[in-house]
């Protein structure tokens, strides 16, 4: 069965790689004053919890039909 969370789960290193590079090429003043490494720390933090609650509240199979 493919949940959400599980495909979330796989693509982590990659969505948390890739919202990093987002972030980082934002103004300083727009992602506020903290450093890559606290901002890589805080962005995987959230990813994770993020992937948790997902899998709380998720119904199951995403190939399903609604």
């Amino acid at each position: 069965m493919n949940t959400l969370r599980s495909l979330l789960q796989d693509a982590q290193p990659q969505l948390l790689e890739q919202w990093l590079a987002y972030q980082l090429q934002l103004p300083a003043s727009r992602r506020g004053s903290l450093r890559e490494g606290e901002l890589r720390e805080q962005s995987r933090q959230f990813l994770s919890r993020f992937i948790e609650a997902v899998g709380r509240s998720e119904g199951g199979n995403i190939q399903e039909e609604a």
